[in-house]
């Protein structure tokens, strides 16, 4: 009889422990789903909207398959943003630049995390960031001690160059890379809070939430206070359009970008 009240319990154990694995694996999931969803698919739903897009519905529908990207990597592009609250240390001389990476956070593979040794140059200190608030907090403390400041942003990361600009960001010039330029602009407000500008896009981009035609109104928006600098150099075919290895990154061919990024910031 106590054998099997024993065996009984032993049972009973298994079975709860396998309910709370099953509970703990859904919610993890829960929350991977979430971050995917806030950290790609709402700059994609937000861009087809104000394209005109069509319904809620429809654009939440187009947005799907990057959320799915980012799910089978298991939200490692989500938690990667999340992870990146500590910007590498201001060396305090010369001019501030700030890099915001994309949707991806400051992994290897981003187009401003890989080229970071060759942004900026002599005199210029270069920290990389994906918090909107340490981005202005970082540019005030410099503006305030009298020296240049300037935000570049790859990808979504031009999303949080204009959230830093809308929280009081201090900055002599701006450099929006392949951006999401209607949220920019929604994030900003008006044109008059934005600095000099310069755009870096590639005319093939095909990335749903950076798309090219959207330059256009953008620099119109900005009343002369934006340029652009078109890159066009060819490619493979990538499975990933807002991905680093595509038109979107460049394919993985820097040059021309960096030194239109390094040009401006010495104009600065």
């Amino acid at each position: 009889m106590k054998a099997i009240n024993r065996t009984t319990r032993v049972a009973g154990v298994v079975a709860v422990s396998t309910l709370i694995g099953a509970a703990a694996f859904a919610q993890s999931a829960d929350q991977m789903l979430e971050r995917c969803r806030e950290t790609v698919g709402r700059s994609i739903v937000a861009a087809c909207m104000q394209r005109g897009g069509g319904s809620l519905e429809r654009c939440r529908a187009k947005a799907t398959p990057a959320v799915r990207r980012c799910m089978a990597g298991n939200g490692d592009d989500a938690t990667a943003r999340q992870s990146q609250d500590s910007p590498v240390r201001d060396t305090g001389e010369g001019t501030l630049a700030i890099l915001m990476p994309g949707a991806g956070g400051a992994t290897p593979s981003d187009f401003l995390v890989r080229n970071k040794g060759r942004i900026g140059g002599s005199g210029v200190s270069v920290v990389v960031t994906t918090s909107s608030a340490q981005a202005a907090a970082l540019s005030q403390s410099a503006s305030a001690k009298g020296r240049k400041v300037v935000l570049v942003g790859m990808s979504r990361g031009s999303i949080d160059v204009a959230n830093a600009l809308a929280s009081g960001a201090k900055a002599n010039g701006v450099v929006l890379v392949s951006g999401a330029y209607d949220n920019v602009r929604s994030s900003i407000g008006a044109p008059s809070r934005l600095p000099a500008t310069l755009v870096i896009h590639h005319r093939n981009d095909e990335c749903e939430a950076t798309p090219a035609s959207a330059v256009t109104s953008f620099i119109a928006w900005s009343g002369g206070r934006a340029s652009t600098h078109w890159i066009d150099n060819q490619g493979a075919p990538v499975p990933n359009p807002c991905g680093p290895r595509g038109a979107h990154g460049f394919f993985m061919q820097d040059g021309a970008a960096v030194s239109a990024i390094n040009g401006f910031i010495r104009s600065r």
